[in-house]
């Protein structure tokens, strides 16, 4: 059985949230759990209250999240236009060329609108 979040006065969510370094620290301050408190801040801004933008703590970035995940993938099923650069960031490769230009495979009639 799950419990409901203590009620918080949104004049003290919106004080705790704006002094606060992180999400962990809003939650600390207020008895929160993260999904509660990110979905108040959400519905506050919903409302037009302009609450600044917080991550959680330690939170690892996009950067890092792609890297891992390329480096843990099998090089055998590795999309071949996917790499890790010396600094450990994902990027994609420029396109091979194509060996031989593209031909159509059915060649169509002109048509003849003026019938």
């Amino acid at each position: 059985m799950s419990t409901r979040a203590s009620p918080v006065d949104p004049k003290r969510f919106i004080e705790v949230w704006q002094t606060s370094r992180d999400m962990n620290e809003v939650c600390d301050r207020l008895g929160l759990q993260p999904n509660s408190a990110s979905q108040r801040a959400c519905n506050m801004r919903a409302r037009g209250v302009e609450l600044k933008r917080m991550g959680r703590k330690n939170a690892a970035s996009n950067e890092e999240l792609r890297k891992l995940a390329l480096d843990l993938q099998d090089p055998d099923t590795r999309s071949p236009d996917k790499t890790v650069d010396d600094k450990g960031a994902a990027t994609t490769l420029a396109p091979l060329p194509a060996e031989t230009p593209a031909t159509p495979l059915v060649e169509s009639p002109a048509l003849d609108w003026t019938e």
